[in-house]
């Protein structure tokens, strides 16, 4: 990676501060609330019943928000600095490569150190996760991780797509068009198949496909980008 790139990488670390302040507050809102459970469990309180959220779920909002707020406030930023088109998307991708990473290490850590210590043995009820609900933790650690790194860089590549094209015709079109395909796909049975079938693919199947179509997907909504920024006016 050369410099400019990675300049423009840490210029964008630096202006998503409003991803990190939303991430924060809703992380130390969940460890105020795993702290009072486990209060009141020493207090002898039944908290079996209880279901809540994994602290994992949480660290997927700075990816997501990170998504919307590069393309949204700092193409022009980096423009007006004398970057490059080529190296702002460049660099928006690195950021998105480190904090999925980040995120899924974090997520990965969270899940086997708290979920399925804590939460699973049933004292303090049940706790959520992705590694659960996905299927990942089936499959170990290691997947866990760079399954939930693959879909996290997918989804922040799609984000970033479409927050990009918003001030176009074809950004609205593109709006449309999502909403359209999930309300016309949903209620006809073989088209609802078809949707299903994607969402299985880049969530719940073995690591070698989750992963590798999500890398396809990503790789290929990298190059729209080129396109998309190619004709962004400053």
């Amino acid at each position: 990676m050369n410099k400019r790139v990675w300049a423009i990488a840490k210029l964008n670390l630096k202006n998503i501060k409003t991803a990190y302040f939303v991430t924060g507050l809703l992380l130390v809102t969940m460890i105020v609330q795993i702290v009072i459970d486990v209060v009141l469990a020493m207090k002898g309180h039944y908290l079996g019943d209880n279901s809540g959220i994994s602290i994992g779920w949480f660290f997927w909002v700075a990816v997501a928000l990170a998504a919307v707020l590069i393309p949204a406030r700092n193409f022009k930023r980096v423009a007006n600095l004398g970057g490059k088109r080529d190296g702002f998307r460049r660099g928006g991708f690195t950021v998105y490569a480190v904090l999925s990473g980040a995120t899924a290490l974090a997520s990965t850590v969270v899940y086997y150190a708290l979920d399925r210590t804590m939460f699973q043995s049933g004292k303090y009820g049940y706790m959520l996760s992705a590694p659960d609900v996905f299927g990942w933790a089936s499959y170990g650690a290691i997947a866990v991780f760079f399954q939930q790194f693959a879909f996290l860089l997918l989804f922040a590549m799609f984000v970033h797509t479409l927050t990009s094209i918003q001030d176009k015709w074809y950004g609205w079109a593109a709006d449309i068009a999502i909403v359209a395909i999930i309300s016309v796909f949903t209620p006809i049975a073989p088209l609802r198949a078809v949707l299903a079938a994607f969402f299985r693919t880049i969530l719940f199947s073995s690591p070698p496909l989750q992963i590798g179509v999500c890398l396809i997907l990503t790789a290929a909504l990298y190059a729209l980008n080129k396109l998309i920024y190619a004709r962004k006016a400053i």
